[in-house]
């Protein structure tokens, strides 16, 4: 996505610019389940395991590696549309 001269004109001046939308809805609610499913996963670890694994505890994850670990999670960290 290339900001047009409008678009670069009212980030000179505003610092900021709207865009189309950049990804696709469907990728991001897929990514959106497989957080889920993922978070879940890792708060039923953290209350068989204790109170932290990393940096999360129950409640507040940290899901590293997403792209290795769901399909659309890699689609996006490799998407053309993302870079």
């Amino acid at each position: 996505m290339i900001p047009s001269a409008e678009q670069a004109d009212q980030f000179k001046r505003q610092g900021y610019f709207i865009t189309d939308p950049v990804l696709d809805h469907d990728l991001l609610d897929q990514i959106a389940t497989d957080f889920e499913r993922l978070r879940a996963e890792q708060d039923s670890e953290l209350r068989s395991s204790g109170d932290r694994v990393g940096i999360s505890h129950e409640g507040r994850n940290f899901i590293a590696g997403i792209h290795a670990r769901s399909e659309a999670g890699a689609r996006l960290a490799l998407s053309k549309d993302l870079a």
